[in-house]
């Protein structure tokens, strides 16, 4: 009596799980699965539907879209160990945790793949939803950052980026990444959560008498507004993993000391509860201020052990340090 009933409901759950309506194709593939006596309906149908519901997650926590970069190995500057692998290992722990998006999975860029055009333009089709469609208003956009960086200007508080092709020799601006250009294709994004997590020195990079180019008095009057405003935005988080003029350690065994211990962190949900004591405190969600403060714990005896100098991360945005950074169990 209904020869195409079975194959319609199908085609509308797959076009709901498109559009990520996880409810509408709940509901479609349930009327398959309490129909499947009418003759309408092929085993081949059933099937397919029982398939769909299997890989069907309908979990309440949001998406996590990242894009992660490390680079390990400069085609003109010093390489660093292990950075690379950690930006992978960084977005692998989300899709671990089933925290990405199905379809799409985190942009990974290492070592030469990581060129100033390439991160900026990964940045872009991942961040916006004119490039994005599957971005939710409640989903998290994540950029984990790797690699060598630069003061961006005298007491700024923040420094930028050198990708993979970066000439020291040159100086010029053009070749490196401003994280103003970073903060604004985020602020740009629909999406309300928004983290930035950066493992760079903060230092000058001039050497044999070149000059430290400096940001526009226009660029300088927003970076400092913007920071300015950082702390009232509740659903902004940005973490440093330095203090300003201060130089990021990396080290032959360990790679990034920030990366490591973050990683640690996020490890099997390590630090969730770290702020208090025993696992009453645990809840399956490691917290922005439970993040910092295991990493900084952690980092603070770990580049102390090494160095003989204590590094401090730097944790800016979300006054109220709830902010859900990993989701485990």
């Amino acid at each position: 009596e209904y020869p195409n009933f079975g194959t319609a409901y199908v085609g509308r759950a797959k076009a709901h799980l498109e559009k990520d309506d996880c409810e509408s194709a709940q509901r479609d593939l349930a009327i398959i699965q309490y129909n499947n006596g009418l003759e309408g309906i092929s085993e081949a149908e059933r099937e397919k539907a029982q398939k769909l519901l299997e890989d069907l997650d309908c979990s309440s926590n949001p998406t996590y879209w990242i894009v992660s970069v490390g680079i390990s190995q400069y085609q003109n500057l010093e390489g660093l160990s292990n950075v690379d692998v950690q930006a992978r290992d960084f977005a692998y722990y989300y899709v671990d945790a089933k925290l990405t998006h199905k379809k799409i999975g985190p942009t990974i860029l290492q070592n030469r793949e990581a060129k100033k055009a390439k991160i900026l333009d990964a940045i872009r089709m991942t961040f916006l939803r004119e490039n994005n469609p599957y971005l939710k208003d409640n989903d998290v956009i994540v950029f984990f950052f790797s690699g060598h960086g630069k003061k961006a200007y005298q007491d700024g508080p923040i420094g930028d980026l050198l990708p993979w092709e970066f000439d020291i020799e040159d100086n010029n601006p053009s070749t490196w990444i401003k994280n103003l250009d970073i903060l604004k294709i985020m602020d740009q994004s629909p999406v309300k959560n928004k983290v930035c997590i950066i493992e760079a020195c903060k230092t000058d990079i001039t050497t044999a008498g070149l000059p430290n180019i400096g940001m526009s008095p226009r660029d300088r009057s927003f970076i400092d507004d913007w920071f300015e405003s950082l702390d009232q935005k509740e659903n902004w988080v940005y973490l440093t993993s330095t203090l300003q003029d201060k130089v990021s350690l990396n080290h032959k065994i360990y790679g990034g000391l920030f990366s490591y211990c973050l990683l640690n962190g996020l490890k099997q949900g390590a630090a969730d509860g770290f702020l208090g004591i025993g696992e009453d405190y645990k809840d399956g969600v490691v917290t922005i201020e439970e993040l910092k403060a295991y990493v900084e714990t952690n980092l603070k005896g770990l580049s102390n052990k090494i160095n003989l100098k204590t590094q401090v991360p730097v944790l800016e945005g979300d006054p109220d340090r709830r902010f859900p950074m990993y989701f485990y169990n």
